[in-house]
Formats: structure tokens, sequence, C-alpha cells
């Protein structure tokens, strides 16, 4: 495969990943939330709709970072990859 091939299917995989780990980090604190907080509960469970989707995003992007970073250490980016934004000449 080519650098564009690599670099489109690299977009693809890290995006599907990154909103994978969002999903997660909202419905396991809620879920477990639930289960815990079952009785009588509703407002706090109410509130927790406005400030888990914050959380899992900050989360989400944190970790999204990380394993990013932990990738581009590995990897030779700049090898397989297409450069999405062309320097400026």
């Amino acid at each position: 495969m080519n650098k564009i091939v690599n670099t489109i299917l690299f977009i693809f995989v890290a995006t599907i990943v990154n909103i994978i780990i969002m999903i997660a980090l909202f419905l396991i604190p809620y879920i477990l939330l639930a289960l815990i907080l079952r009785e009588n509960m509703e407002h706090i469970l109410i509130v927790l709709w406005v400030v888990l989707p914050l959380f899992a995003m900050g989360g989400g992007l944190f970790i999204y970072s990380k394993i990013m970073n932990y990738i581009s250490a590995k990897i030779d980016m700049q090898k397989y990859f297409h450069p999405i934004i062309k320097p400026k000449k």
C-alpha cells in the first residue's frame, strides 16, 4: 500500500478507536453509578447526563493523545504516512 492509503486507513481507524473510547468512558461510569444508586437517586443520574459527556470527551481526548504519542514514538510516521498538511515554502 502507498502512503496515501496508509494515511486514510490510519485516520479512519484512529477515529473509530477515539469514538469507542469516548462511548466506553460515558457508558461504563453511568451504568456502574446507576446500579449503585438505584434507589430514588434519579436527580443524580440526571446530573450525570450533563457531567459524563464532558468527562467522556476530555478523558477520550487525553487517552487518545497518549496512544498517539506512544505510536509516534514507536513508528516513523514520515516513512509510512503522507503529510496531511503540507509545509509552507
